[in-house]
């Protein structure tokens, strides 16, 4: 993926100015409330996600977690991991193949859990 391609995947935020002086039709009103703010559950539920695929990434073989990190964590293009890492693009994608493999079957209890908490 070329460097247009990922600017344009990025969020952009835009500046709010708290010292405008009268109503914005872009600025956020102070009196309806965020839809899209997560509730404090929500962002812990979050936190405890990441930490689990943060320690899932960490049991990968070597192999497996440099190519994953370089091309999920970095954002980097599989051409340019096998250029890092000295490699064939064919075995950038077998290793994020095998990485994405265990991850979800390390990461499928968590999943189950989620599914379990709904049903209740």
């Amino acid at each position: 993926m070329c460097g247009a391609e990922r600017e344009k995947r990025s969020v952009r935020i835009k500046p709010v100015s708290l010292d405008r002086a009268g109503p914005d039709e872009d600025a956020p009103s102070m009196d309806a409330p965020d839809r899209n703010a997560r509730s404090p559950d929500e962002t812990a539920l979050d936190r405890e996600l990441g930490a689990r695929i943060e320690r899932a990434v960490g049991r990968l073989p070597e192999k497996l977690r440099e190519a994953w990190v370089l091309a999920v964590s970095q954002g980097l293009g599989y051409p340019e991991v096998a250029e890092i890492l000295g490699i064939p693009v064919g075995t950038v994608k077998s290793r994020m193949f095998q990485a994405v493999r265990l991850l979800r079957e390390d990461l499928a209890s968590y999943a189950g859990e989620e599914v379990r908490d709904e049903l209740r």
